[in-house]
């Protein structure tokens, strides 16, 4: 009983928390002294899962991201790019550094612009990262111009090396919009209406302004007449005493000068330099001689068709839908819905310079259509239209229609193709396919008889 009783007043007397607090005291200092119970070991942490890759052809581009077949086209692309750059530009095609494309999603959906650096390795190597935003996948150019950009600014650090805590020059806007627009003439002609137009508008710009301009700033018209403007300068640079040698005696010095810079430009080409005024006639010249193709290079209405699904069927929205089991639209209707979406506006405007460029080469039947589609998008491109939806039905009613008179003209030209023989069938006699001229009897009549007297007459000597 007395025990128990003073086991009570000691319970009454110290609270329970002073029991709790005690206990944790001892706790602590046992684990600290070495002591008790020892910690569980800490589980390694799990490392992070690659991200799968793929190498191009020549190994000089990896990349990073997206899926299998993605990647496979973009290294496709990235190398016949890279082909075309070696060409046109004389560069000598033994690279040096890298080029690591690591595409990723764009979370905050602003417009998607690729950004390029130059980052120093072991042993003072170097490589050259392009951070791809993967909505901008849809827009053709701006992978290529992206991939142009890093080819050249390769070229420019081969035998030099950035300075530490100083801004890099990135290639020239004009030289990397010069590029892209030589290949795409080459994959899809000249747009011999642009250079027209360029032609009509009077002499080409003065040098120190035209390199000022950003491309990144202008709309989709002005952005495709600075383009011919560029591929125009590039063929005329190029055409110069020396110009291939020139270029890249330019580009492999241009890490310790500004791009804007005309100075560095006009002194890697001599001619040029002892004689400014010959580059405004060499620049003239060259749009000259293309505006000068005529409509030798129309499409089709076939092939018109082809290009303007080529260029739909790229849109694709990536804002997820309320159902997860339907998907987000694509192709013409996703028009209206990229329209509303930060990145989407800016794709619209790179598909207004697609259909600008196709509209020039159009068949004459389909030039309409293209116009319509080229206005619908850069109207939504500015502002979201909820009445689009009737206008891409008017717009694919006049598509469809297109198709079917393009296929009934194909079907006669064939036909009518077939139907005609360069040689004789020898399926008939010969007396009866070309009669001889003693099988035809001789009109007798006084009209005849005088053309006979006549025709005997001019025979004599």
């Amino acid at each position: 009983m007395g025990m128990g009783t003073g086991m009570g007043r000691l319970s009454r007397d110290i609270p329970v928390w002073r029991f709790r607090a005690f206990a944790l005291t001892v706790g602590l200092w046992v684990a600290l002294s070495g002591g008790g119970v020892a910690a569980p070991t800490p589980r390694p942490s799990p490392s992070p899962t690659p991200m799968e890759r793929t190498l191009s052809v020549s190994g000089q581009f990896v990349i990073y991201g997206g899926n299998r077949k993605m990647r496979s086209e973009m290294a496709r692309r990235v190398e016949e790019l890279s082909e075309m750059f070696f060409s046109v530009a004389g560069i000598p095609e033994d690279w040096k550094w890298p080029i690591i494309f690591k595409v990723s999603p764009n979370p905050r959906r602003d417009p998607p612009r690729p950004k390029t650096t130059l980052l120093l390795g072991d042993g003072d190597t170097l490589r050259i990262q392009v951070d791809f935003p993967e909505d901008g996948l849809s827009s053709a150019s701006l992978l290529e111009t992206a991939a142009l950009r890093a080819l050249a600014l390769e070229f420019m650090f081969r035998d030099a090396r950035p300075t530490a805590n100083k801004a890099i020059t990135l290639p020239p806007d004009w030289l990397v919009e010069g590029l892209w627009q030589e290949s795409s003439t080459k994959r899809d002609g000249i747009p011999s209406a642009l250079f027209e137009r360029l032609i009509q508008g009077g002499p080409p710009p003065k040098l120190e302004t035209f390199l000022r301009q950003r491309p990144e700033t202008l709309d989709a018209t002005s952005r495709a007449i600075y383009r011919a403007q560029a591929m125009t300068l590039l063929r005329a640079l190029l055409a110069s005493r020396g110009g291939r040698a020139s270029l890249s005696a330019y580009l492999s010095g241009l890490h310790a000068a500004r791009a804007e810079d005309p100075a560095p430009l006009l002194a890697a080409f001599p001619g040029l330099s002892e004689h400014p005024a010959e580059l405004a006639k060499l620049w003239t010249l060259e749009i000259a001689r293309l505006s000068a193709t005529g409509n030798l290079d129309t499409l089709s209405i076939e092939e018109t068709d082809q290009r303007l699904a080529k260029i739909l069927n790229a849109l694709q929205s990536t804002v997820p839908t309320k159902k997860p089991e339907e998907k987000p639209p694509s192709g013409v209707a996703a028009l209206p819905v990229l329209a509303k979406e930060k990145a989407g506006r800016y794709v619209l405007t790179q598909k207004v310079e697609e259909l600008l460029l196709l509209e020039a080469r159009a068949h004459p039947l389909s030039q309409p259509l293209v116009e319509g589609y080229r206005t619908l998008a850069a109207e939504l491109a500015i502002k979201p239209r909820r009445s689009a939806e009737k206008r891409i039905a008017a717009l694919e009613e006049l598509r469809g229609a297109l198709r079917t008179r393009g296929s009934a003209i194909s079907d006669y030209l064939n036909w009518f193709e077939v139907t005609q023989f360069n040689t004789a069938s020898q399926d008939f006699p010969e007396d009866l396919v070309r009669p001889s001229e003693d099988a035809v009897p001789r009109r007798t009549d006084a009209v005849s008889r005088a053309l006979d007297a006549v025709e005997a007459t001019r025979e004599l000597p």
